[in-house]
């Protein structure tokens, strides 16, 4: 097995030398497992599977008319491989139901592949598509289908809702600790029910402690959190990949930053898992990628996610454009924050020059050094038709209405002077 996986094609030399070393290593721990086992006389799960298929040569028993697979997209190459041996045995009708957007256990063996595959595996198959959703409004999937059919090598499809809910993703950015923004999404949770059922998702079991104070408690036995000024609520603790199959009314969804154990974890995309894959991804992130969209589905109502300023996940600023932003943690929640025309990432916030003078910035400033002085335009927010900035009145022979972004950009627009 690990010399036809040294002979795997290579995008480079280093990957090469890199898998290589990784192999022989693993190699090592394989044989001490298996040594280990053996004294110990005892077996693994994938070593019940293959005694299972060897069994089925030998038994008139355990003959099937019809076999129903649930959570299909979660197969792995053996369980693949003693599901098509039964099917063989009793001459069985196969059916299998799965979702290719919410496969998210490849760290435990399951191969996509083998789902998307499955036309060419299973002869004379059809495929059918459940389209419609009860969990999730509307507004929902206009946030999260372009988010999550960005990856090509999934299969298209379309789920229709009669729900509607109005802001179902808002995002709280926030500069410092995560335990403010934290509170504040519950005080917003707290003011729709104050007996609401909660559920906090964090990528990894960690995360947990980014949220903790004197009065933010976890009972890391029953994975509960206790808030100290809405102690009526509800409120547990799950790794996105524990929610799965999951839902409540309200979710908060912690660490969705730009790090290495962020939001995408830039740790469980490493090539080496390509190895044993059946059709490995070509598409950075897709596993990410699919996890954030199971997280933002958990919710039937609504779904807080925090967020670094200055660390934005990747993810969240591709589902920004599309979501509500209640600003920083310290400012009162705007009901109508002005996004940023130049970086559409931030929002304008009120600030004042050494002369005292009031301006527009941007709220991710240094990193986005917007400003604009003409207060008048930013509350009549009219925006250029070409590049999105403001539209402010100029006077010439007539007045008449020119893009802010002069001389980059040189709209103008007629207006009859009052």
């Amino acid at each position: 097995m690990f010399e036809s996986l040294k002979n795997s094609a290579f995008s480079s030399g280093h990957q090469k030398y890199r898998s290589l070393l990784f192999l022989e290593i693993c190699k090592a721990v394989y044989k001490y497992y298996y040594s280990k086992l053996k004294a110990e006389k005892k077996i693994d799960f994938d070593d019940m599977i293959f005694s299972a298929i060897d069994c089925l040569d030998k038994s008139p028993a355990f003959k099937y008319k019809h076999i129903i697979v649930d959570e299909f997209q979660d197969i792995s190459t053996s369980r693949m491989m003693f599901l098509r041996k039964l099917i063989n045995h009793g001459n069985s009708k196969l059916f299998a139901v799965g979702d290719d957007w919410q496969a998210i256990f490849r760290f435990a063996g399951c191969d996509l592949g083998l789902f998307l595959g499955f036309q060419n595996i299973f002869e004379y198959s059809c495929n059918s598509f459940i389209t419609s959703t009860h969990r999730n409004s509307v507004e929902l999937q206009n946030i999260i289908e372009p988010f999550i059919e960005l990856n090509p090598e999934q299969l298209k499809k379309h789920l229709i809702s009669q729900k509607h809910v109005t802001d179902p993703v808002q995002i709280i950015k926030y500069d410092g600790d995560e335990t403010d923004p934290f509170k504040l999404a519950l005080t917003l949770i707290s003011k729709s029910d104050e007996t609401a059922r909660v559920l906090v998702l964090g990528r990894n079991n960690g995360d947990i402690e980014s949220i903790l104070g004197p009065d933010v408690k976890f009972d890391r036995r029953t994975r509960k959190i206790h808030f100290d000024k809405l102690s009526e609520m509800c409120i547990d603790y799950k790794t996105v990949h524990a929610s799965k199959g999951l839902e409540e009314d309200f979710v908060i969804l912690i660490n969705a930053n730009d790090d290495k154990y962020g939001f995408p974890n830039k740790v469980e995309d490493d090539p080496l898992l390509s190895l044993v894959l059946s059709s490995p991804s070509e598409f950075e992130f897709s596993e990410e990628r699919r996890l954030f969209y199971v997280s933002l589905t958990r919710a039937c109502l609504r779904t807080f996610i925090l967020t670094k300023k200055y660390a934005e996940s990747s993810f969240v600023a591709e589902i920004e454009p599309r979501c509500k932003v209640l600003g920083e943690v310290g400012e009162a929640p705007s009901e109508e924050l002005i996004k940023c025309p130049r970086c559409g990432s931030g929002h304008l916030v009120m600030r004042n020059d050494k002369s005292g003078n009031q301006f527009y910035g941007c709220s991710n400033f240094p990193y986005c050094d917007y400003t604009i002085n003409d207060l008048r335009a930013v509350t009549m927010n009219k925006r250029c038709p070409r590049c999105d900035d403001f539209l402010v009145l100029r006077k010439g022979e007539h007045c008449f209405l020119g893009c802010h972004n002069y001389p980059v950009c040189t709209y103008t627009e007629s207006r009859k002077q009052k």
